[in-house]
């Protein structure tokens, strides 16, 4: 379906991108992948190894991650960068963070 692709390069922890995708469901996603896995009912969830890494579903992220979100790629793209949003409180934890979205009109998720 249509969507939105939000690439970030550099280091983010574990918590942030948890919010991240919680606030991709808050927007009104239907369905989020990070990194091609796909967040659902089966997914074992988010976990910090020692290192700090992020690790999903027993795979190690690692930047750039590419979350793909299926819904309303305007109404998505207008809640997240809302003043005082996630993207502004995710770049103000991180200012050499580079987040880039955009606007799909498919997006495929496994």
């Amino acid at each position: 379906g249509p969507g939105i692709s939000v690439r970030i390069d550099g280091e983010i922890t574990t918590p942030w991108a948890i919010d991240l995708v919680n606030e991709f469901f808050n927007s009104g996603a239907q369905a989020v992948s990070a990194n091609g896995i796909r967040l659902n009912n089966n997914t074992m969830g988010f976990d910090i190894l020692p290192q700090g890494q992020i690790l999903l579903n027993g795979s190690v992220l690692s930047s750039p991650y590419v979350f793909e979100v299926i819904g309303e790629s305007s109404a998505l793209q207008n809640i997240l960068t809302l003043p005082g949003g996630i993207f502004d409180r995710i770049e103000a934890a991180f200012p050499n963070l580079k987040i880039e979205v955009v606007s799909k009109e498919i997006i495929q998720m496994g």
